[in-house]
């Protein structure tokens, strides 16, 4: 039995120690497994690593690659920038706006690339000012344009033949073609526009605008391409005019010759209808002019006096005097019915080149090789107007159809616009490359067809094309706007009145969001606190007041105890950024009363709590202010000081004092680090508040100071009285950096929008809106017979809401980034040609 159990004890013993090795081996089976996953790890995440590693790297090639494919972008978009304003000083503005839509991004059409200010300024400059509308080709011996009636076709018209087409879409509607034919004639009455052509079949054909031949009259004169066909104004007669033979009146619905004009002793160079219809004028190589009834061709009388090459013949409007200019330069004024010399007039030192009269018979004026054109009266022998300005011969002058507007052009390609009762011009319309064979005024007036041996004929709009939109609030105060400001999400504006009321408009619609009209005296000031759902206002009822804006509730009233003195009242009332706190300003604007009389007040904004009173000033207080983050607020005064507080407990922080002038403005920087002040005295000063340093002293020496800002911590912005300017100034050394010129009377505010724009609105009645970055103007507000008093705008640029003198709120919308640019695509007339995208360094498209 022992040795048994010594047995089963070994065997047990045994099978332990094989379990033990088992259990050791599978130990260091699983420790073998451990480390190779912990190598097979490492492996892995030295791989993760160097994949990481790469795509870093690749990240920052791309982002290199990005960085150095903009900066190149915004390199050539800066080149393209300055060819489009070169293109500007030339005034070629189609070519200046292909330039700045060349260097701008463009989501619609896929290009992708910085958007650069100066392009942008290019863009806006050019898109103002292009007048240049459609460019129809045409062949380089074009005789004329000329719009139909109804303004939606153009017809042109060469030695070959006569194209009608499309206004709008530049189609080609109708062809007019013939071998050998002369077109020679368009007349538009106020129904219809018909085109004549001397065909090589010996008859004048005569078209609608479709092409559509409506009469054919028979003249055996084929082998005669020299001449002219005039249409009498009603369309229902034509002049004809063959070198060499008598001109023609022809019947044209009935397809026959009425009369034949003879009389003349040398050849026949012009011949016209007068404007009512009832004479025929013919001019002459033999010097003279003759007058006939249109009804049977009878000769009425002779104009003598023309000596040289033929005289130009225009006739007044309703048919009674007649204006004829000889080669010497002179002009002679007659009475049609008796053939009696009225006036001549003197001036030109060239040949007449054309007369036309303007629509009210009154005034006319004339064109001459001298380069001028001059406008004169029928009553008067000097001249109204001198034009100038061309460089060469003056081929012609017309009137516009309402008499406002006079166009000149000259064979240097050059055509102008001129004011008719001014004699300004501010219009040049540029872009032919060869002389001007023809161009006149559209029907209505608003458009210009010219037609040049470059092979072209253009459409140009007479009135500038406009980026801003004005529209006015429906309602309105009854008396004078005196301020504006917007809500935080720049979705409402406030405005208040001398009529006691402050108004809230909701800006996409326009209409009133809430009328707030509880003060019984003017509104002096009105906010909106940080969240955009109160109001609070000042009047110079001595209170100011809180509202709830959704529902027009008055929630506190904060009075203030003043002397019943006019002009006492409250005049500032401000939300703290930390929407804790309301700060007044209230007193007596009177110079030398007491301190108790000018003081700010600051109020718990939930319970209208007075917390304290700043009453430590020894004279008016002129404004009060708080930090960008709420807790300093500052009091300027006339006593020359500003006082700098805490916002919570109302401690004085500081007191900044450079003399005793008053102080007129002020304002914090961003950080609350400084301070500017602006003084009666014409000099502005920057202030470190923690140690009352004076960083620099500005003497700006235009008078007092009405406003200063903080462009930056690095820049200040001002104004002054009477100073129609806005100046910008470094705050260490106070030099001055740029100057806003352009206003005509005293700047009463500049906000500055973005980081690349200012808004001012002046006394002249404007507000203008200028680039901070090269100080040029962008826009110019205004409505005519409303004086702006009050104005502000979006930080995108994309409205200005504004407040006039007449009681009137409206809003301009105003066109800007990627709506600017689609705006501008849809006003090019014509691309870079091939050559102009070579000598630009642009590729081919």
């Amino acid at each position: 039995i022992a040795q048994e159990q010594r047995e089963l004890a070994e065997a047990s013993e045994s099978v332990a120690i094989q379990e033990r090795e088992e259990a050791e081996r599978q130990r260091a089976e699983a420790e073998a497994q451990r480390r190779e996953a912990e190598r097979q790890e490492r492996i892995a995440q030295r791989e993760r690593d160097v994949a990481e590693t790469l795509r870093g790297r690749e990240a920052i090639q791309r982002a290199r690659a990005e960085s150095e494919r903009d900066n190149a972008l915004r390199t050539q978009s800066l080149f393209l920038a300055d060819f489009a304003e070169q293109a500007i000083t030339r005034h070629d503005y189609a070519t200046a706006l292909a330039l700045a839509l060349e260097a701008l991004p463009d989501i619609s059409r896929g290009i992708e690339r910085p958007w650069v200010h100066e392009a942008e300024l290019a863009l806006i400059a050019a898109t103002t000012q292009v007048r240049e509308l459609r460019v129809f080709p045409s062949f380089p011996l074009s005789r004329f344009a000329h719009a139909s009636a109804d303004g939606t076709r153009i017809v042109t018209v060469t030695h070959g033949d006569a194209v009608v087409w499309d206004a709008s879409t530049g189609d080609i509607s109708a062809r007019i073609e013939e071998a050998g034919s002369s077109i020679v004639a368009v007349a538009s009455d106020n129904d219809r526009t018909r085109i004549a052509a001397l065909l090589s079949d010996d008859f004048i054909h005569v078209y609608d605008m479709h092409g559509v031949v409506t009469a054919r009259l028979y003249t055996g004169h084929s082998d005669r391409l020299g001449g002219s066909l005039v249409f009498s104004p009603d369309g229902t007669r034509l002049l004809e005019l063959v070198s060499g033979d008598d001109p023609v009146v022809w019947d044209v619905d009935l397809a026959h010759p009425l009369y034949t004009l003879s009389g003349h002793e040398a050849r026949v160079d012009n011949a016209v209808f007068a404007s009512d219809g009832t004479h025929v004028l013919t001019s002459s190589r033999d010097g003279t002019v003759r007058i006939w009834d249109s009804e049977n061709g009878a000769a009425l009388h002779v104009l003598p006096g023309h000596d040289g090459r033929e005289a130009r013949v225009a006739v007044s409007p309703d048919g009674s005097l007649v204006a004829t200019g000889a080669e010497d330069g002179t002009v002679r004024l007659w009475r049609i019915s008796t053939g009696e010399l009225m006036y001549m007039f003197s001036g030109h030192e060239g040949r007449i080149t054309a007369i036309d009269f303007a629509r009210d018979g009154r005034s006319f004026v004339t064109s001459s090789h001298d380069g001028t054109a001059r406008v004169w009266t029928v009553d008067s022998e000097t001249a109204q107007f001198v034009l100038p300005n061309h460089g060469s011969v003056v081929s012609a002058a017309r009137f516009s159809t309402g008499g406002d507007r006079i166009l000149t052009y000259a064979q240097d390609s050059s055509m102008r616009i001129w004011s008719a009762t001014s004699g300004e011009s501010d219009i040049i319309l540029e872009g032919h490359t060869g002389p001007i064979v023809h161009a006149d005024f559209s029907m209505d007036g608003n458009r210009v067809i010219s037609n040049s041996v470059d092979g072209t004929t253009r459409v140009w709009r007479v009135e500038p094309t406009l980026l801003t939109e004005f529209a006015a609030f429906q309602e309105r105060h009854g008396s004078s706007v005196r301020g504006v400001r917007l809500s935080p999400n720049e979705t409402q504006a406030v405005s208040w009145s001398d009529d006691n009321t402050a108004v809230v408009w909701d800006l996409d619609s326009g209409a009133v969001a809430g009328r707030y009209d509880a003060h019984w005296d003017a509104v002096t000031d009105a906010s909106f606190d940080p969240s955009g759902r109160f109001l609070v206002t000042a009047s110079l009822d001595f209170t100011a007041s809180v509202w709830d804006i959704l529902s027009g509730q008055e929630l506190l009233i904060l009075e203030h105890p003043l002397p019943s003195v006019p002009g006492a009242g409250v005049f500032e009332a401000r939300f703290s950024p930390l929407n804790t706190q309301i700060i007044t300003r209230a007193g007596v604007p009177a110079f030398g009363r007491t301190a108790g009389d000018h003081y700010a007040t600051i109020w718990h904004s939930e319970t209208g709590a007075p917390i304290f009173n700043v009453s430590d000033h020894q004279g008016l207080v002129s404004l009060v202010a708080f930090s960008d983050d709420g807790r300093l607020f500052l009091t300027a005064s006339w006593d020359g000081t500003v006082r700098v507080y805490d916002a919570a407990s109302g401690e004085l922080r500081t007191v900044l004092r450079r003399n005793s002038d008053p102080i007129t403005a002020a304002a914090f920087s961003a950080s609350g680090t400084y301070v500017v002040t602006g003084s009666s005295d014409g000099t502005a000063t920057v202030w470190n508040v923690h140690d009352e340093e004076v960083l620099s002293v500005i003497d700006h020496n235009s008078g007092s100071i009405d406003s200063v800002s903080f462009v930056s911590e690095e820049e200040i912005m001002l104004t002054a009285f009477p100073d129609p300017t806005v100046s910008f100034y470094s705050t260490s050394r106070g030099r001055l950096i740029q100057r806003l010129s352009g206003h005509t009377d005293r700047v009463l505010s500049a906000q500055r929008v973005g980081r690349n724009e200012v808004l001012t609105v002046s006394q002249d009645g404007s507000a203008r809106v200028w680039s901070l970055r090269t100080g040029r103007e962008m826009y110019r507000l205004s409505v005519e017979g409303r004086r702006i008093v009050s104005a502000v705008m979006t930080n995108d640029g994309g409205r200005i809401v504004a407040g006039f003198g007449d009681g009137t709120v409206g809003v301009w919308r105003i066109r800007t980034n990627q709506s600017l640019v689609a705006f501008a695509w849809s006003l090019l007339p014509r691309e870079l040609t091939a050559e102009q995208r070579r000598n630009f360094f642009l590729t081919s498209e």
